[in-house]
């Protein structure tokens, strides 16, 4: 199955699968509430929640880098959550050309706006100094993917063979590789609760 972008790799999903389950991706206690702009697109975000693993008797800097991580973490889930729900469940591989270019015209929408949605939330959030640099990092990993999918927008709408399509998800398989590796190692080092 190929869902999280035009043409994902197995490889790719089996990480964005490992990276939602260990970031807290299962059963949500809040069902999706579709946002107005969200919803034509069929993404969904999910209403956050406070979260009562945060120790209360944190303070000071340790105390907003709990807040800071709980927030970017919530932030990682709902972005994978919400860029997997763009996705199309057709085997690109099976598709004539024309087939494939009308895929990934109907994937785009979803997949920028989920992007876009992490950026602006995480504009929003302001970091700690002792994560201040992480938090650049995880801006620059979102500005990369949306950068790359607009490349990969223009490279299929102009491509004569599939091979011009398949190579065109080189980089953003990359960049989506990179953003769920960077939630899996928020959640190792323990900003994820």
């Amino acid at each position: 199955m190929h869902l999280s972008q035009p043409f994902a790799s197995p490889i790719t999903l089996m990480i964005i699968s490992l990276v939602i389950a260990a970031c807290g991706g299962g059963a949500a206690e809040d069902g999706p509430t579709p946002t107005p702009t969200a919803a034509e697109a069929g993404i969904t975000t999910r209403t956050p929640t406070p979260t009562a693993t945060i120790n209360p008797g944190l303070e000071g800097e340790d105390l907003k880098v709990a807040v800071w991580g709980s927030r970017v973490c919530t932030l990682a889930r709902t972005f994978a959550s919400d860029f997997l729900a763009s996705g199309d469940p057709r085997d690109p591989q099976e598709l004539s050309i024309e087939e494939r270019k009308k895929r990934a015209t109907a994937i785009f929408p979803g997949q920028f706006l989920a992007v876009e949605v992490a950026l602006d939330e995480l504009g929003l959030i302001e970091p700690p100094e002792r994560t201040a640099a992480l938090h650049e990092l995880l801006r620059q990993t979102y500005e990369g993917l949306r950068d790359a999918l607009r490349d990969q927008e223009v490279i299929i709408e102009a491509a004569d063979t599939t091979e011009e399509i398949a190579f065109s998800n080189v980089s953003v398989n990359e960049w989506i590789n990179l953003a769920f590796r960077q939630a899996e190692l928020l959640q190792n080092a323990g900003y994820c609760e």
